[in-house]
């Protein structure tokens, strides 16, 4: 017996429920450092919102019984696929940088800058002794 899909999925609306897990992870681990009684409350706050977060979640994604209708072909006949036009106009020849690759490239790039940010201090407090 296969379950029935919905065609729309269950999209959660905006919450403050991952700002507050967010703050209490923030807590915890700063309490790691502090004290421990710090990181007590951290880990009490982060496991309450964590649960409010995926109650949330989970509420009203039950699973209606989609009625039974066989689809309509427009035409009223079914129509084979070899025969009639194509079911997706041609891409345009102008279009030479698809949106993927701008994404991919871009996202690269950035993980490059940030390597670069990142690693640049420390490749200057490991050399610049040498030379002092």
């Amino acid at each position: 017996m296969t379950e029935p899909h919905d065609e729309h999925p269950h999209i959660p609306g905006p919450s403050l429920w991952p700002v507050g897990f967010a703050v209490g992870v923030v807590v915890l681990l700063v309490g790691l450092i502090i004290s421990w009684w710090i990181a007590g409350i951290g880990a009490l706050v982060a496991l309450a919102f964590a649960f409010l977060w995926v109650r949330d979640l989970t509420s009203g994604t039950e699973l209606a019984q989609a009625p039974d209708v066989a689809p309509e072909s427009p035409t009223g006949a079914e129509v084979p696929a070899n025969v009639g036009g194509m079911a997706m106009p041609p891409t345009e020849p102008e279009e030479r940088f698809p949106r993927s690759q701008f994404l991919e490239l871009s996202t690269l790039g950035l993980g490059a800058v940030i390597g670069g940010i990142v690693t640049a201090p420390a490749i200057g407090f490991m050399v610049a002794p040498a030379f002092l």
